[in-house]
């Protein structure tokens, strides 16, 4: 029986391996929120990035697998080949190089504020005031206007920063402009403010140098779809 048991273990072996070829790998940083990811019991559920990267996958003739991580370990796990690939990321805050797709995700950074807060006009009025702001982003435009006078008042995810500022914990926040459009539409009751957006960027997805994927495939993936509207119509499902 030596024989066949260990033929059907090679095949049984040949076939696990040949199903993890037929993925992609997607990293889902925890530290996002709707509408770019939603998380119940450390799995990603919904959101742009999970159907983006479904898209993706599926036009590969794949299927996508999302592996939900701290948002500050992300990019070092894309670097090291834990995964194929990272979709919202921009160079502007990449910390390591990476393979990039063509950007098609349109975003900017939102300076929000309770209604009974002053207007802030420049950046220097926020000094040694906390602002909420999420754990591993960075603005450098604020940071260079106040330096040591830039207060961060730390949340897990930007719609904790948001949910802190309707509750008065703070007077001012700093998130990205769709997670800000998102939950000011989806509780209208804060009547929180916009009182600056700055920084417009379009966003891309990153894929690791280490990943086994051919990388002309993966953009070849991307053109198509932007080209048929698919990522519009994503990004639509979320207004």
């Amino acid at each position: 029986m030596r024989g066949p048991a260990l033929a059907l273990a090679a095949i049984l072996s040949c076939l696990s391996a040949k199903a993890e070829d037929r993925v992609v790998r997607f990293v889902a940083p925890q530290n996002l929120s709707m509408p770019l990811a939603a998380f119940r019991k450390g799995q990603l559920t919904e959101g742009i990035i999970k159907d983006l990267g479904e898209a993706i996958a599926e036009r590969m003739g794949r299927k996508a697998v999302f592996i939900a991580i701290p948002g500050k370990r992300a990019q070092q796990f894309l670097m090291e080949g834990s995964a194929d690939g990272l979709c919202y990321i921009s160079k502007l805050w990449a910390d390591g190089s990476f393979n990039w797709t063509a950007q098609f995700i349109p975003d900017a950074t939102v300076l929000a504020a309770r209604p009974s807060s002053p207007f802030i006009k420049d950046f220097k009025e926020l000094a040694d005031q906390p602002v909420a702001i999420t754990m591993g982003y960075h603005y450098a435009r604020v940071e260079r206007a106040l330096g040591s006078h830039f207060l961060r008042d730390e949340a897990p995810s930007v719609d904790l920063d948001l949910e802190k500022l309707a509750r008065g914990r703070v007077l001012y926040a700093l998130v990205n402009k769709l997670a800000f459009d998102y939950e000011t539409r989806i509780h209208p009751e804060w009547h929180l403010r916009a009182d600056q957006v700055f920084d417009p960027l379009s966003a891309s997805c990153a894929f690791s140098f280490k990943s086994p994927l051919p990388f002309q495939d993966v953009n070849d993936a991307v053109d198509a779809l932007v080209a048929e509207g698919r990522i519009a119509a994503i990004l639509e499902k979320y207004r």
